[in-house]
């Protein structure tokens, strides 16, 4: 499958190698592994980095996106490690934060002398993206170069047999030239060997690690400016058919003298840590180059039969969904761009709420939550974010008919004067105000991991930070955008609004009847069971359970082939239960509400309360591969840091980032297992 990425923005930038040094630093790019001798290849221009860049706030990194850094190699005669000798620079970022790192290198710059060239090279450089086992042999069918043949170009022929770019070492790089794909038209097919061969076999393991030696780098021409000029000079469809009408039609065109070179980029990358997620090429090359090999891709003809496929953008996101990879920016809320995919999926969802008739619509208010808990945690539309880091609901979600907006309600009631300037002054007030959805912030993972590593300080952590996971479901059920997802409550009760237990009468006819120790509000509280956290934990799979349901499959299996065996389903079981039920003594008065202690009569365990909230689902579904339903969350970075740290110290805890993740709108929740992303 390939992807035209030619929206996805680059910027170059030009200046001394120490000064770009420091600029990269001030976005984030201040790893230890970067500056040091692990970082000597990346410097070099050898191998390609992706990871995220951030600004300062108010001494604080704010994360902007995650990027792609390229070092153009140095000339022939200077060093890389000279300081003074002019380097250029690739920065690859999705284009919701161009505008957003491009002022903030504008922002940086100020503070150098001399100061650093920025280059805005959105239509100057497109992008190809293709993945899939046969990615490699298609680009091979394709992309060809001229004349005598680079030591990149040698290397990329080399690995004609190469089923998986993630096998290549991280970060490899290969930069080299190519003819009009249109003078070969259509595109040969690209046998590759037998995996059977072990000669071959053996000489594609001497390409893959031939990719470390960076002898004789030379720099590369798609970062000339004149080269990508002349590029774009190709000559048009009309006289390439005026020329193979000469030479024939199955006659494959040779370069001549207004053929230009294409030079070309290309980058393998990696999909995840996990053996079963292949990886993907990334071509770059001029902008005006794009069409030319877009064209002769499609219609490569397999090895495998059939041509490439066409994707698009809500392929991108399966994919990444089925990787249990975030896809940014709508499952990386906290950045800026993030944000505003949320604020604009929240008035979708809205909309799109609104335009059903009142009988067909959820009711926000009446969700029953069980317990006597009545309402949606938080609007039901959005990932209200602002009610999991505020604490408190505000009473106009609370006393809303579920007509109401994120901020204020769409119908009003009848009021005096006073009582709408009241409200206008207060609309007045809100409007001046920031929004609270720009207080949250996003937590790199590698950042959240060297707060676990360095510091077991709470209080380190910003409050309002987001860190996305990964949940998988365990067993059935398929949650949502928007879900809510819940930590367990602790074992002994701490941590949620949990009733203490009854105590049991001497007394069969007068049973007891006192109020719970404490002094609890039934309009804030929720009187949750206070074994909830054992119901939740019985509720993981295990091989145990595996061997219960084969000795229940062969128990019926029995009493099915012995007709007088009484089940539940005979009629003689039914009569003996309406028996029992009516000779059995009075039970209390009034009656307990049926979802007093749990859901769907004792099928599924209530949902933790409102203080146990921990984040929201930003993508789910069913996940195809793995068969079961997964998640991409984002979850409050201080609870996942309690979680690893203060209530669980051991890793290996069955109970360990566990969640319970519950459908807005719903009142079953269902268990899962959280992983950091």
């Amino acid at each position: 499958m390939a992807w035209d990425m030619s929206y996805m923005s680059t910027i170059g930038l030009f200046g001394r190698e120490n000064i770009l040094k420091h600029v990269l630093m001030d976005i984030g790019l201040i790893q230890d592994s970067l500056w040091t001798e692990k970082g000597k290849r990346w410097r070099a221009g050898a191998v390609h980095w992706t990871g995220n860049l951030s600004r300062k706030i108010k001494g604080s990194h704010q994360c902007i996106a995650p990027a792609t850094v390229i070092w153009c190699p140095a000339k022939a005669g200077e060093t890389a490690e000279k300081e003074a000798s002019s380097r250029q620079l690739f920065i690859r970022i999705h284009p919701s934060s161009f505008l957003e790192t491009f002022n903030e290198l504008l922002r940086v710059i100020k503070a150098y002398t001399p100061k650093p060239y920025i280059q805005d090279l959105r239509h100057e450089i497109g992008s190809i993206d293709i993945t899939g086992p046969d990615s490699t042999e298609a680009l091979l069918g394709v992309l060809k170069p001229p004349g005598p043949e680079e030591s990149h170009a040698s290397k990329f022929k080399s690995l004609l047999g190469l089923r998986d770019p993630a096998s290549l070492p991280l970060g490899a790089l290969l930069a080299f030239s190519i003819v009009d794909p249109r003078l070969t038209y259509p595109p040969r097919k690209r046998q590759p060997p037998a995996n059977t061969d072990q000669q071959t076999q053996t000489r594609l393991l001497e390409s893959v690690s031939a990719f470390r030696n960076d002898e004789g780098l030379q720099p590369y021409q798609l970062f000339d400016r004149d080269a990508r000029f002349k590029a774009s000079k190709l000559p048009s469809q009309q006289s390439l058919n005026r020329r193979r009408g000469k030479a024939g039609l199955d006659t494959p065109l040779k370069p001549s003298e207004v053929d230009p070179p294409i030079p070309i980029m290309l980058l393998a990358s990696r999909n995840g840590t996990g053996t079963r997620i292949p990886g993907t090429w990334t071509v770059l090359l001029p902008w005006k180059c794009v069409q030319p090999v877009w064209l002769s891709l499609m219609h490569y003809p397999l090895s495998t039969g059939g041509n490439p496929t066409f994707g698009g953008l809500d392929e991108i996101r399966q994919l990444a969904f089925e990787r249990s990879q975030p896809w940014f920016p709508g499952d990386v809320p906290g950045t800026d761009a993030g944000n505003a995919w949320e604020t604009q999926e929240r008035d979708v969802r809205r909309k799109k709420w609104a335009s059903r008739p009142k009988g067909k619509r959820v009711q926000w208010e009446s969700v029953d939550l069980g317990a006597g808990r009545k309402g949606e945690v938080g609007v039901g539309w959005s990932c209200d974010f602002e009610t999991l880091f505020s604490g408190t609901m505000p009473k106009e979600r609370e006393k809303s008919n579920g007509d109401n907006s994120d901020h204020e309600m769409l119908e009003t009631t009848a009021a005096s004067k006073e009582k709408e300037k009241e409200k206008e002054k207060k609309e007045k007030d809100m409007a001046d105000k920031p929004k609270p959805l720009t207080n949250v912030t996003h937590l790199p993972k590698n950042a959240f991991n060297s707060f676990l590593s360095s510091s077991k300080d709470l209080n380190a952590i910003p409050p309002n930070a987001v860190v996305t996971v990964s949940v998988k479901i365990l067993g059935r059920g398929v949650v949502t955008a928007c879900a809510r997802v819940y930590r367990l409550p602790d074992a002994t009760g701490r941590g949620s609004t949990t009733a203490t237990p009854m105590p049991i009468s001497s007394s069969v006819e007068v049973p007891a009847t006192g109020p719970p120790e404490g002094n609890i509000n039934t309009e804030d509280s929720s009187l949750l069971p206070a074994n909830l956290y054992n119901e939740w934990n019985a509720q993981l799979p295990s091989t145990k359970n595996k061997n219960k349901n084969k000795n229940k499959n062969k128990d019926a299996a029995k009493t099915k082939n012995n007709p007088t065996t009484v089940t539940a389903d005979t009629p003689e079981a039914r009569r003996q239960a309406l028996a029992r039920q009516l000779i059995a003594p009075a039970g209390p008065y009034p009656l307990p509400h049926p979802n007093a202690t749990s859901m769907m009569n004792g099928r599924h365990p209530l949902c933790p309360g409102a203080d146990d909230l921990i984040g929201f689902v930003t993508t789910g579904s069913y996940n195809l591969r793995d068969g079961r339903g997964e998640a991409v969350a984002s979850i409050s970075a201080r609870c996942a840091f309690e979680e690893m740290v203060t209530r669980y110290k051991n890793p290996n805890d069955r109970a360990a980032r566990l969640c319970v993740v519950r459908d807005a709108g719903q009142s079953v929740g269902w268990l899962g297992r959280w992983e950091l992303v």
